[in-house]
């Protein structure tokens, strides 16, 4: 199950990129572990959940955004919390832990799973 947060909704409508899009790319990676060059298991340490992936995999026609999702391993639920444009100047160069990035993940974390316990959410079935 795809989780698309009410923070994460605006994301995608500040990027246009397509749900379709999204949900192509999740399943490829969580569901065939299919990783292309570019997508990359996170550490979650800093994530205050147990149980869970973060991974950023590139979504969108010709890879056009990365973006990270957590993964929750327990009840096989999406929870995509971050996206970027990769030719975004701020962060989609590099969607990585360092610098000012980790910080800025952090936050939309604790935003999106804030959306997810307050039920402002979408349910996307496969």
């Amino acid at each position: 199950m795809i989780i698309i947060t009410k923070s994460f909704g605006k994301q995608l409508k500040n990027i246009k990129i397509s749900l379709d899009e999204i949900k192509r790319d999740l399943k490829r990676t969580f569901n065939k572990n299919i990783f292309r060059r570019g997508d990359a298991l996170i550490s979650n340490s800093f994530i205050p959940l147990k149980n869970c992936l973060v991974a950023k995999i590139r979504v969108g026609y010709k890879n056009q955004a990365r973006m990270l999702a957590l993964f929750l391993i327990v009840n096989n639920i999406k929870i995509p919390f971050f996206i970027a444009r990769k030719n975004d100047k701020k962060s989609g160069a590099n969607v990585s832990l360092k610098n000012e990035m980790k910080k800025t993940i952090k936050n939309q974390i604790e935003i999106s799973l804030k959306d997810f316990n307050n039920g402002d959410y979408e349910e996307i079935k496969k």
